[in-house]
């Protein structure tokens, strides 16, 4: 199966917004009547029609013609289960489609849409148009949005109007949520504030001489695979206490798969659910490192 994080013209939208800020509004258990689309719709509500059912076969309709001074948002397919919608900071999982919406034209899609398999990652926000769009999305629904050609530019589309098409697969929080659990003896000590940003309180004794790791909340989402991408959170406190990395005050950020990677931890991820808030000691080169990693997305 190909994998990706991104798609090509969207490379931004997950690396250019930074959860900051984010409250129990990120999480994937908002409040359905309570959320508001960062983009509404207008002249062309309803107007967007799909068919198919993968991605050799899947087309648009034609649209209705309208000079929009503003990108518009729409619910091709709306979910019936709207117990867990996208807010501020959530993680999206889902495929795309990039459209001409002059001609319904498909310039590109994933090789896994309209099949229900999530293989891009994105970023629920109100930082730019399309982030913005997946605002109140649940998994299952289809949300259109047709760009002004203002906003296509940004796309690298120019002189038109791009339409994209994504189809919601998945949807999670800015943290782990769950109960947490008493790790091992010898594992420092972790606790949370109320928006799920961990702590590390060290044990006062000599590091360990092996690496372990071990999951502090236990997540219910699909169990990693070694092949997968990992999206998470991770704090990195070596065993003098200096913070290492704290993607909590940046962004939430790509670990990879055990074959591409450049964070040392990412093999102790795999075989833990998403979902999971897993700790790790990393007796390598250089002194032991604790790393907090919650585990919010794998594609």
């Amino acid at each position: 199966m190909r994998r990706r994080v991104l798609p090509i013209l969207a490379v931004s939208l997950l690396a250019g917004a930074a959860l900051t800020g984010c409250t129990t509004a990120g999480a994937a258990n908002s409040s359905a009547d309570l959320c508001v689309p960062g983009i509404g719709p207008g002249a062309l509500r309803d107007s967007v029609r799909i068919s198919g059912d993968n991605a050799e076969t899947f087309r648009v309709g034609s649209l209705a013609d309208a000079d929009l001074l503003n990108s518009e948002r729409s619910l091709t397919v709306a979910a019936d289960d709207r117990s867990a919608v996208a807010g501020e900071g959530s993680i999206v999982t889902g495929t795309l489609a990039y459209v001409d919406a002059a001609t319904s034209a498909v310039l590109r899609n994933s090789p896994e849409f309209m099949q229900g398999g999530g293989t891009e990652v994105f970023l629920a926000s109100s930082g730019d148009v399309f982030s913005a769009s997946l605002l109140c999305a649940a998994p299952g629904d289809v949300v259109s949005v047709v760009l002004s050609e203002q906003d296509s530019a940004g796309f690298n589309y120019m002189g038109g109007k791009l339409l994209l098409i994504a189809e919601i697969t998945d949807v999670s929080g800015v943290a782990a949520e769950g109960r947490a659990q008493a790790l091992p003896s010898g594992f420092p000590a972790v606790t949370t504030d109320a928006d799920g940003r961990p702590g590390v309180v060290l044990p006062p004794q000599e590091a360990p001489a092996d690496s372990r790791d071990a999951a502090r909340i236990k997540g219910t989402g699909e169990v990693v695979a070694a092949e997968q991408i990992v999206i998470g959170n991770v704090l990195s406190v070596n065993w003098s206490g200096d913070v290492q990395q704290n993607t909590w005050q940046t962004m939430v950020m790509s670990f990879g798969s055990e074959e591409a990677t450049q964070s040392r931890f990412r093999a102790a991820l795999t075989g833990y659910p998403i979902g999971s808030q897993v700790v790790v000691i990393d007796a390598g080169e250089g002194g032991a490192v604790v790393h907090v990693v919650d585990i919010l997305a794998a594609v």
